[in-house]
């Protein structure tokens, strides 16, 4: 005796994809798609770019930025901490601003112990403060560009 579920038609689960996709996962399934480890396709493709290349404009309109001038900031952000890590004497100045909290030594009911310890925080040498140093550089940039308009930090931060 047959079920009902044997007389209903199951799509094939490969023709839902269209014949470019088919051909690719053919070629994947027979290793003639160059792969990295046999896990992911090779980028850029080996046949090309199936989407033309935009064209860049020679001149941006007023408010508009190129690519590089948008990644100031990443650039001075990079340019900070490569400084501030391997030029010694910016190093030690800015760690000679450093308060120190110490902490005591502590017991538990149970026994537990945790010896004395302390802690200093480099106030200028700080992750947090080479990114505020890049902040107001990318600031500076923004606004010697015309791309920061007087005023405007005060909606950026939200006072408006």
């Amino acid at each position: 005796m047959s079920s009902p579920l044997e007389k209903i038609p199951l799509p094939d689960p490969i023709e839902k994809h269209s014949p470019e996709r088919r051909e690719v996962m053919a070629r994947l399934s027979r290793g003639e798609h160059p792969t990295w480890i046999g896990l992911f396709p090779a980028w850029p493709s080996p046949w090309g770019r199936r989407t033309p290349h935009r064209d860049i404009p020679a001149e941006f309109k007023k408010g508009e930025m190129g690519f590089h001038l948008a990644f100031s900031a990443y650039y001075v952000l990079v340019l900070i901490v490569t400084a501030a890590t391997l030029i010694p004497p910016l190093h030690l100045v800015l760690k000679s601003v450093e308060p120190v909290f110490r902490f005591p030594r502590t017991v538990t009911a149970l026994g537990w112990e945790t010896e004395a310890s302390h802690y200093a925080l480099s106030i200028f040498g700080h992750p947090g403060a080479f990114l505020v140093y890049t902040a107001a550089v990318a600031w500076g940039i923004y606004r010697a560009t015309g791309h920061w308009a007087k005023g405007e930090w005060r909606v950026t931060i939200g006072f408006s």
